[in-house]
């Protein structure tokens, strides 16, 4: 799952409230049945790990004691989050603080038309959206009809992202200093794209990706995330300063390209998909000088 398909300009509108905390998603599986290659959160890069129950309902409640339950929207997604087997535990908790905030499973869809009827009634008790990204270069994705029909059946929203054919490239560099004001100013993945992960609120699935797989899996081209970049919940006291943080660019994005994908020229700003060989390419800029 490369994150929200479904328009961050859309996100962005539908999210100017300075009262509300507008998004945060959680990673409940951090890897992969599909594993795209240039995917924005790493995730090919991610060894097998469900986000801790225990540790989810920690940060889901002091979560909800920062804002009060003042948060737009909350997406479960990964890596691929229906292969975490107590995902329906993982909706229940997040309803249960966040009883009027908008929730959503972000899924591939390959696994949609294996899930029980515990799972869609889950959903639908507890007014879950389910949103599958299809990618038509994967040859054996599946008919989702009876996914669909289940849908149907148990009243769960469910609809699809238009076909993925091409990603976006996060033209990381951990030499090149571009300009943070202009790099967060044209960036559409801040706040919309907020990952909390153990504690941890990232301002951006990029740099969430980047500090959790990357820079793990490529020791000499760390990207440097410093810890300025990002919150950790426990450790502040209120909405204001997550919102107060938001406002302000980011080190890490001096590294980063995401931002500027065609605003800089670069002749290969999109590619087409494929699966992942986890080579370094597919995410660092090996051809800067």
């Amino acid at each position: 799952m490369a994150g929200c398909n479904f328009g961050c300009n859309q996100c962005i509108n539908s999210n100017k409230d300075d009262n509300y905390l507008p998004h945060v998603e959680f990673m409940i599986s951090h890897h992969c049945n599909l594993n795209c290659a240039y995917c924005d959160h790493c995730s090919p890069l991610a060894d097998e790990y469900f986000y801790p129950l225990d540790k989810f309902k920690k940060d889901i409640k002091r979560l909800y004691s920062l804002t009060n339950a003042k948060l737009k929207k909350i997406e479960l997604l990964g890596g691929e989050p229906l292969l975490n087997k107590n995902i329906e535990k993982y909706i229940k908790i997040a309803r249960k603080y966040f009883n009027d905030t908008f929730i959503v499973i972000e899924t591939n869809g390959i696994l949609l038309n294996q899930m029980n009827d515990s799972f869609w009634k889950t959903c639908a008790d507890n007014k879950i959206k389910i949103q599958y990204s299809y990618y038509p270069l994967y040859k054996n994705y599946p008919n989702l009809e009876k996914a669909h029909l289940k849908a149907q059946k148990f009243n769960v929203k469910f609809a699809s992202s238009n076909p993925r054919s091409e990603f976006g490239l996060m033209h990381l560099d951990n030499k090149r200093d571009r300009n943070i004001e202009k790099a967060y100013k044209n960036c559409n993945s801040k706040i919309v794209c907020a990952v909390l992960n153990n504690g941890i609120l990232y301002p951006c699935q990029v740099m969430a990706g980047v500090d959790m797989f990357f820079n793990k899996k490529f020791k000499n081209y760390a990207i440097p995330v410093a810890k300025d970049d990002y919150i950790d919940i426990f450790k502040i006291k209120s909405l204001d300063e997550i919102l107060e943080f938001y406002k302000k660019p980011k080190e890490f994005c001096r590294y980063c390209g995401f931002s500027f994908t065609g605003k800089e020229k670069i002749p290969y700003g999109r590619k087409p998909w494929k699966k992942s060989n986890q080579d370094i390419s597919e995410w660092y800029d090996i051809n800067s000088k």
